[in-house]
């Protein structure tokens, strides 16, 4: 059975993956070429998937995940007030949930992790 054995193949079996998708559609009848193309590229990519990037359970990602302070405390170059004003938060307030004193809720957890989120999008698409 075929088998995608390095990431050399795995990032072209992704990008034909793309290409297909352009040409492909739920109104591609069952029979074409390029569909019957796509699946088996997807089949091997899935499997690759995952015997090299398992799925974390929830749990474990619960056990793994750290808190606000921690974030800061093993980050010490992000700047907790920057963060803060980039984000549209009063950096006083954003101390007080670094240091524990207080927790974000409503808005301001909204704003935290649609910052934090946007930070780790960032630093995914560095390119070194």
């Amino acid at each position: 059975m075929a088998q995608i054995k390095t990431e050399e193949q795995y990032k072209a079996a992704c990008e034909r993956i793309n290409e297909l998708l352009k040409v492909v559609s739920n109104e591609t009848p069952a029979g074409d070429k390029n569909l019957l193309e796509l699946d088996m590229i997807s089949d091997l990519v899935a499997d690759y998937e995952e015997l090299h990037f398992p799925v974390v359970s929830k749990e474990e990602m619960e056990r793994e995940r750290m808190s606000f302070k921690e974030l800061f405390d093993t980050c010490p170059f992000l700047n907790v007030t920057a963060f803060a004003e980039w984000i549209g938060i009063n950096p006083s307030l954003m101390r007080k949930y670094k240091a524990g004193i207080s927790v974000p809720q409503g808005k301001n957890r909204e704003l935290i992790r649609r910052g934090l989120l946007h930070v780790a999008g960032k630093l995914e698409s560095v390119n070194v």
